[in-house]
């Protein structure tokens, strides 16, 4: 088992380097990073949290909204432990999110267009533990970051046009 982590581990370095490009999502022990691209301030207020919460089912504990700084924070998320993640000995699977918003020029009063960054956190707990661990993304997880990420690029690019 632990031979098989190594080695997924290594597999998703090596895959994940290559994905420099905006949007690419990064994935560091249990840690998910990825740039979203522009977004204007009306368009953060609105898609981001809708979708955050209707799409995506998560629930925001946290949010700021002004014109220097959007964030947002969601709750931990109990997911549903998919098959590459119980191959590994997992039950359980819990993620959060933030999503962080800086203006791109700051010498204005009201920014134009703000930076949008997304991170998450993963979890895993094998049955009979109560330790979370924090470990790379399986495959099908990645998948799951992907759509998410890819949903928040093209709402964000349709909104700008």
């Amino acid at each position: 088992m632990n031979t098989f982590r190594l080695c997924l581990f290594a597999v998703s370095i090596a895959l994940v380097g290559g994905c420099a490009s905006s949007g690419s999502v990064r994935d560091t022990a249990g840690f998910v990073n990825a740039r979203l691209g522009q977004a204007d301030f009306n368009t953060l207020l609105t898609i981001t949290p809708n979708a955050l919460t209707t799409r995506f089912g998560y629930r925001i504990i946290q949010s700021v909204e002004d014109s220097e700084d959007v964030r947002y924070e969601t709750d931990w998320k109990l997911e549903s432990t998919l098959p590459d993640e119980r191959e590994e000995g997992y039950t359980y699977t819990r993620t959060r999110i933030f999503m962080t918003a800086r203006p791109r020029n700051r010498s204005s009063s009201i920014a134009a267009t703000y930076s949008v960054r997304f991170e998450a956190q993963v979890e895993r707990q094998a049955l009979g533990l109560d330790v979370w661990e924090k470990l790379p993304l399986t495959e099908l997880r990645q998948e799951e970051f992907d759509r998410i990420v890819d949903y928040f690029l093209q709402a964000y690019r349709n909104a700008l046009r």
